[in-house]
């Protein structure tokens, strides 16, 4: 999936759907931006319904534009603050803004 974004930040949401809400959940994203990372950190984050807030679980503020690279993370605990009630989770990547 290719995304621009002028004078803005660019942000990819995207959910998956689990069979049950009690599995671990891992997410690992991978990608590149024409915009360096070095410059305009890259973030995974994942929602927690409980708190109505985005968590970062990685960043990336040293690779190369153009550069394939990875984003993960896990969460272990609290497992019924991400998921919804049909097992969804939710997550995003986004850079910052120039």
């Amino acid at each position: 999936m290719s995304q621009t974004a002028a004078g803005q930040f660019p942000i990819f949401l995207f959910k998956d759907q689990n069979d049950n809400s009690t599995d671990e959940i891992t997410v690992v994203w991978n990608g590149q931006s024409d915009r360096v990372p070095s410059s305009y950190t890259v973030y995974l984050q994942i929602y927690n319904r409980d708190s109505t807030t985005w968590e970062t679980l990685d960043t990336d503020d040293f690779t190369g534009a153009n550069t394939d690279f990875d984003l993960e993370g896990s969460i272990t605990v609290n497992l019924d603050n991400y998921y919804d009630a049909s097992n969804w989770v939710a997550h995003r990547v986004y850079q910052d803004a120039e």
